[in-house]
């Protein structure tokens, strides 16, 4: 056995006598070990751990859910958004029972919808939708994204730098999703997208 192989079943070995849901510390060591050995070895891992443990408690939630995610972002963030949309588990517990679903995960819901990549901002929602864990509950989470998208396209009608131009078919999946709101939020967000319209602004796109 080389010695590569040798020091990951130590940390593995070693893992296995912790409680890894109160400690952190062993988690990221573990994780990041399974990583440098077998990227293939660390998403089997995230997978077996997340089918041991109830996702609907608040500690596995936040811990397998949006901690060890955290750990394959910080490695390679394309990789680990690949991973994450391949396996329903994943999805489910990022978006679905993840306690802090209202930070980088609606971050990155609208981080999808300003670049255009429609589809999996629509499938982050479905799971999005059904999240009771977090401090803000879903209409709260949905309006700060479709806000933080208007605010982004004004701010470029005004010509601020870094700003981005909603097209149309981004223009539309905000209407869609503004259409799960109820009440004055609802047709407030339905007013400012009427005044983005990118035919009222930009021109015909």
């Amino acid at each position: 056995m080389n010695p590569k192989t040798a020091k990951f079943y130590d940390t593995l070995f070693a893992f296995a006598k912790t409680d890894y849901l109160n400690d952190s510390a062993s988690l990221k060591k573990t994780f990041n070990a399974m990583l440098d050995y077998s990227y293939e070895a660390a998403v089997e891992f995230w997978e077996y751990l997340i089918a041991k443990n109830d996702m609907d408690k608040p500690v596995p939630a936040l811990v397998l859910g949006n901690n060890v995610f955290e750990l394959f972002w910080a490695r390679n963030q394309a990789k680990a958004l690949k991973t994450l949309f391949e396996y329903s588990v994943f999805m489910s517990a990022y978006f679905r029972t993840n306690p802090i679903a209202d930070k980088r995960p609606c971050e990155m819901i609208l981080g999808f919808i300003l670049s255009g990549k429609l589809a999996p901002a629509e499938a982050a929602l479905s799971y999005l939708s059904k999240n009771t864990s977090a401090d803000k509950p879903y209409p709260e989470m949905l309006r700060g994204i479709i806000d933080g998208a208007i605010a982004r396209a004004l701010s470029k009608a005004g010509g601020e730098e870094g700003a981005v131009i909603l097209n149309k078919k981004q223009h539309s999946f905000l209407k869609t999703i503004v259409t799960k709101l109820k009440g004055a939020d609802r047709q407030l967000l339905e007013q400012k997208l009427v005044e983005l319209a990118p035919t009222n602004i930009y021109g015909d796109e």
